[in-house]
């Protein structure tokens, strides 16, 4: 069962799967209203408005920061983990 905009708006991280895709804009719009972190494990993630977005790359974790985003939900994050990102929009 989808978690509601309520209760999302309890947190202060959401993972988002794969299989969460098709609510991803609804998603987003709660996150970026309530300040919250969010993070996903799919393909073009950040580039579709999650703020870190996770990949596989030759047996190791990367991640993209979609800064933009970071900043429209009045986050900061840290200049050493945009560094260590491999993608910073």
């Amino acid at each position: 069962a989808a978690i509601s905009d309520a209760a999302l708006r309890n947190c202060q991280i959401i993972f988002i799967s794969a299989s969460e895709k098709d609510r991803l804009p609804d998603i987003l719009r709660v996150a970026r209203e309530s300040g919250i972190l969010t993070i996903a494990d799919f393909q073009d993630a950040a580039q579709q408005g999650v703020m870190i977005g996770m990949t596989m790359e030759q047996k190791k974790i990367t991640f993209e920061i979609n800064l933009e985003a970071t900043r429209r939900a009045k986050l900061n994050l840290s200049s050493k983990l945009l560094r260590l990102a491999k993608t910073v929009y």
